[in-house]
């Protein structure tokens, strides 16, 4: 494979479908953009995601912990902090630098990721597959009402598994809305 900067003569634009000459041409300069639909996308996702949040709603990463802390509540006043230091967190590296091309395509890959994208999964839906529950104590109506939509599509499991079957499973629950009418519960 031969591609270059030099073999795109014009930006190259980023809709989720890249070839592998593509993605060389990128990793060796030649210029992107994204797609006009994939801005579009990202927009009403922004959209949705503070609409969740002005709903009073609790959403991993953003108004509450990671990982132990997931219970810790995050003002609204500090949740634009924590996505900043998250980000600090993760840009730290140890060793010699890579190459420029390395980070290139690690950008574009994850790019690419992201456009293909179609559904973020829940942790409370995560743990309504896998049986168990999100945090101590008794569950919300809310994540009760999930679980209940959960379990009449994926039987509760008897051993330890990967969950991707399982999230296979509710794909057409979560499509049809159906996970959003157990929330009104």
């Amino acid at each position: 494979m031969s591609a270059t900067a030099s073999s795109i003569t014009s930006k190259l634009v980023l809709d989720g479908h890249l070839t592998a000459e593509q993605i060389v041409a990128v990793a060796f300069g030649a210029p992107v953009a994204l797609d006009e639909s994939a801005l579009a996308r990202v927009a009403e996702n922004r959209r949705s995601l503070e609409r969740e949040l002005d709903d009073g709603r609790s959403i991993y990463g953003i108004s509450t912990g990671f990982g132990a802390l997931v219970t810790e509540t995050v003002p609204a006043s500090q949740q634009a902090r924590l996505q900043l230091n998250l980000l600090r967190s993760h840009a730290a590296g140890v060793g010699p630098e890579l190459p420029r091309e390395v980070g290139m395509t690690s950008a574009l890959m994850t790019r690419q990721a992201l456009d293909r994208l179609e559904q973020i999964v829940a942790y409370e839906l995560l743990c309504a597959c896998q049986g168990t529950r999100p945090g101590p104590g008794k569950p919300g109506l809310t994540i009760q009402g999930v679980h209940r939509a959960v379990r009449a599509a994926v039987p509760v499991p008897d051993v330890d598994r990967p969950p991707a079957d399982d999230l296979v499973a509710v794909l057409p629950l979560v499509q049809s809305d159906g996970i959003l009418v157990a929330d009104d519960l």
